[in-house]
């Protein structure tokens, strides 16, 4: 995953809004150990955007939850990440 985030990638959810490589990549590590699966449903891409269409499978009592992800890209690296989700599970 460090080798697709721009330095400044920023990653905006319902919960926080984070910033910098270490920072995202920090959260995704401690994100991953809470999730069972991740599937894309489906997936939309438009000049630098990629929208993903998730469904995510965690412990009880959140269970699964569908999720999009849209993508933007600098020089070829992710440079934000837009997570949208109910967060009332969390």
């Amino acid at each position: 995953m460090s080798s697709c985030l721009h330095p400044q990638v920023t990653c905006i959810s319902p919960l926080d809004t984070i910033q910098t490589k270490e920072v995202v990549i920090s959260a995704a590590k401690n994100f991953s150990n809470f999730f069972k699966t991740i599937v894309i449903k489906e997936e939309f891409t438009s000049e630098n955007k990629v929208v993903l269409l998730l469904e995510t499978a965690c412990p009880e009592p959140v269970g699964c939850f569908r999720s999009t992800s849209v993508l933007s890209f600098e020089n070829g690296l992710i440079s934000k990440i837009e997570l949208f989700y109910d967060p009332r599970p969390f």
